[in-house]
């Protein structure tokens, strides 16, 4: 029987990265909590065989932050075009892809979580930003 206080739980929310902690642990994910340079919640993580991090936006002094970002960045010795990236971006609606100032490529992917989604949401999310990771290192890292 679910009850309310499981259900509860069960939400995920930038607000408690733990949530978000749990939520990829139970989808299969490896995750660690850490803290980027301004002292916001961090997570590390992989998907289709890379790494990634799940960074907070929105906090308030490292808490009640109410959005994500999924990122990836890779170094590669071929560097994309911006037509490549463009071509990329055009028929992506969740993830996108952009060039630093090293021309090397980075995906992006956010999500509010101000308020919690259920962790079935999130997992629906999580396919999604590993299907775009892998046909990204797929079409630019070389």
């Amino acid at each position: 029987m679910l009850t309310l206080t499981s259900a509860v739980a069960a939400d995920v929310t930038a607000t408690r990265p733990d949530s978000l902690i749990a939520a990829l642990q139970n989808a299969g994910y490896q995750a660690k909590l850490t803290k980027d340079a301004t002292g916001d919640p961090m997570i590390e993580s992989r998907a289709a065989g890379f790494r990634f991090r799940v960074v907070f936006f929105g906090c308030d002094n490292g808490a009640n932050c109410n959005q994500v970002v999924f990122a990836a960045g890779f170094l590669t010795k071929e560097k994309p075009t911006l037509q490549d990236i463009n071509d990329w971006n055009y028929d992506k609606a969740l993830s996108k892809g952009a060039i630093d100032k090293d021309g090397d490529p980075h995906l992006r992917a956010g999500l509010w979580l101000q308020q919690p989604v259920s962790e079935d949401y999130f997992k629906g999310f999580l396919e999604v930003w590993d299907s775009s990771l892998g046909e990204f290192a797929k079409r630019f890292v070389k």
